[in-house]
């Protein structure tokens, strides 16, 4: 069944494309703006991630990742159709906490936006949409 897909709030945002970006004083309004639409949403707080195995640690406590999937970024193709069946969409990933990354968690920040980016995509093509919004760490 495709459901109403939800036209981000880009007034709140840097910019009106992807990636979405986001100073932290505006993720109450954005929050606001989804709930009343009818998104569901989860919120990673990357403050305490620094590496690929944390990040995928987080997210399996977090999301109906199956436990047979690997920790690399390639497992996310292997298991997203089956991920998608128990995700409710449209979804928002608020991801939170980004401060002044570096070394590893920018190599990390970056894979994030871009594997999020074709998620994103790929969900797309099934009819489901995700919306993945990177918000800065409050000052």
């Amino acid at each position: 069944m495709l459901v109403p897909w939800v036209k981000p709030p880009t007034e709140f945002f840097y910019a009106r494309t992807r990636p979405y970006l986001a100073e932290h004083g505006s993720k109450q309004r954005a929050d606001s703006y989804f709930s009343d639409a009818g998104v569901t949403q989860v919120v990673f707080d990357l403050t305490e991630i620094h590496t690929v195995i944390d990040w995928f640690e987080h997210m399996r406590a977090s999301l109906p990742y199956p436990g047979w999937a690997g920790g690399g970024w390639d497992s996310l193709n292997d298991v997203f159709e089956e991920i998608a069946d128990s995700w409710p969409f449209p979804l928002v990933f608020s991801f939170v906490g980004i401060a002044s990354p570096s070394g590893e968690q920018l190599r990390l920040l970056l894979q994030l936006v871009l594997t999020m980016g074709r998620l994103e995509d790929d969900l797309a093509t099934m009819g489901k949409q995700l919306i993945p919004v990177f918000y800065e760490a409050s000052a």
